[in-house]
Order: structure tokens, then C-alpha cells, then sequence
């Protein structure tokens, strides 16, 4: 999971992700504080916007460790069958 913390290209795609899908979630969980009389709720807000941030860094990791796990079957078959 570390790799992915430092990896740049998953925390740019991270923090775009957040800034579309939170922004989405975020107009349509605090309706009301946008065009209504209630008032906006920070932490819910801001919550809103790190699930998305978080669900694509879980998801790059996921993937990347899924890459790893091809590979290295990949070149177990290779060596069984030579």
C-alpha cells in the first residue's frame, strides 16, 4: 500500500476522482444547503469528498497487486512448462 501513497500518477487520478465524483455526491447529499434555507454541513462535506479519494487509491492498489500476482503465475507456467 505504500507504493501506492508514493506513486504520483495514483494520487493525481485519486485527487481528480475526488474532485468529480465528491463534487456530485456532495451537490446532491447537501441539496437543501445549496439551494434551500438549511445550512451546509463541513464534516459531512468534506467526508464526502475523501470516500472517493480513498476507494481510488484502494482501487489502484488493488490492481497493481493484481498486476504482481499475473506476473509472477505467469512466469511459474513458464517455468513448469519448459
Amino acid at each position: 500500500m505504500a507504493a501506492i501513497l508514493s506513486n504520483p500518477v495514483a494520487l493525481k487520478r485519486a485527487f481528480f476522482i475526488c474532485l468529480v465524483v465528491g463534487s456530485l455526491l456532495n451537490l446532491i447529499n447537501q441539496w437543501s444547503a445549496f439551494f434551500g434555507d438549511s445550512q451546509y454541513q463541513w464534516l459531512p462535506g468534506m467526508l464526502t469528498f475523501c470516500v472517493p479519494f480513498c476507494v481510488s487509491l484502494f482501487t489502484s492498489w488493488l490492481a497493481s497487486r493484481g498486476v504482481r500476482l499475473i506476473s509472477q503465475k505467469s512466469l511459474l507456467f513458464l517455468r513448469y512448462i519448459r
